[in-house]
């Protein structure tokens, strides 16, 4: 009901009295960081408090930081959405679901083609031979050293794509959501493919 409230509308009455109220309308940029949340959220509740050889690097320490943060605020979301009736949970999960699957790609498409990017780069400045100036031993350790954390992070972070999007998992994951919540996991799912589709 709050959510509901706080979404902006062209009344000039109720923007009156949202005026005299002190409450300020949401704006696009206040919708995108809530969903941005919403996606760490939603993250961290399903890689959170894994423990395993493959969370060295970046994102063993990302996945520590962010279940750390996130308690408090999974806590109190928590308890607004489960006052919330089925259709409101439908409503919510579908948004939810929606702006994380289009986040999903869109991370998914900018990461390839940075990778892309970088690469073609990298390979503009080995053919013009500036890294050859650039490979004494002391860069060749400090290289070898980075290297070895990115291949760790990535090591972590494939592994837990690996092991919570096997179908087994996932067909699990939606058996329990649906027996939990019925209304949510449907609109979750329906606002995922939307997402996609669209």
């Amino acid at each position: 009901c709050t959510l509901l409230a706080a979404l902006p509308r062209c009344d000039g009455e109720v923007a009156k009295q949202r005026s005299e109220l002190g409450i300020t309308p949401v704006t696009p940029r206040m919708m995108r960081q809530f969903f941005s949340l919403l996606v760490v959220l939603a993250v961290s509740s399903i890689v959170g408090g894994q423990v395993c050889p493959h969370d060295a690097g970046l994102w063993g320490q990302l996945k520590d930081t962010a279940v750390d943060v996130t308690k408090p605020v999974r806590r109190s979301m928590d308890a607004t959405y489960n006052r919330l009736d089925d259709k409101k949970k439908f409503g919510v999960c579908a948004v939810v679901g929606f702006c994380a699957s289009r986040f999903a790609v869109r991370t998914t498409i900018k990461t390839a083609k940075t990778a892309g990017a970088a690469y073609i780069a990298f390979e503009a400045l080995e053919y013009a031979g500036i890294l050859d100036e650039a490979r004494t031993p002391e860069n060749k350790a400090l290289v070898k050293r980075a290297r070895d954390y990115v291949l760790k992070s990535i090591d972590g972070f494939r592994h837990d794509i690996r092991s919570n999007l096997r179908p087994s998992k996932v067909h699990d994951r939606i058996q329990k959501g649906m027996k939990k919540d019925k209304s949510g996991t449907t609109g979750l799912g329906t606002g995922a493919f939307l997402g996609l589709v669209l």
